[in-house]
């Protein structure tokens, strides 16, 4: 699992009220719900939408790899900019 989300799904609205995600290394957290929105939107809306990419990444091929191996051929767009607006709450223990 890299991944886990927990939603409710209605008519118009799919709400991800829960995270849980791999802690290891292959794993960057701080891309975490940027990539979980853009699995959303690819793969339950099935719209065409960008993905975002670590800014180590710097030359196209090394995009190309990043981008397939975490999304295989859904991946259109790349960007470095952030996709969505979105404030993360950490749970308190």
């Amino acid at each position: 699992m890299v991944y886990k989300a927990f939603a409710t799904v209605d008519e118009k609205h799919v709400t991800i009220y829960k995270v849980e995600l791999a802690h290891n290394d292959s794993v960057d957290q701080s891309m975490a719900v940027s990539n979980i929105h853009f699995l959303v939107n690819t793969q339950i809306l099935k719209g065409i939408f960008p993905h975002r990419v670590p800014t180590h990444l710097k030359t196209d091929m090394e995009i190309a790899l990043y981008s397939f191996s975490q999304f295989g051929n859904k991946c259109w767009y790349a960007t470095y900019d952030d996709i969505l607006d979105t404030v993360v709450k950490k749970k308190e223990r």
